[in-house]
């Protein structure tokens, strides 16, 4: 009997990734232009067009940057 709630608790736990993940549609790649924030919101990302990044960190100064998607 202990057994088989092992196994039964085992195969939920290999299941529950696989349900507890979802698929996405793909964003255009001017779906990150804009301004984006951390959630405790130290750092603050801005986007702009032309693959320009400027970055606010702990509000001790900014850097300019590039990215590429």
């Amino acid at each position: 009997m202990n057994k088989k709630i092992w196994a039964f608790l085992l195969v939920l736990l290999l299941l529950f990734p696989i349900f507890g993940c979802k698929k996405t549609s793909v964003q255009p790649s001017e779906g990150l232009l804009g301004t984006w924030k951390d959630a405790s919101g130290l750092t603050e990302y801005q986007f702009e067009s032309g693959g320009k990044l400027k970055l606010k960190a702990l509000n001790v100064g900014s850097f300019r940057g590039t990215y590429r998607m």
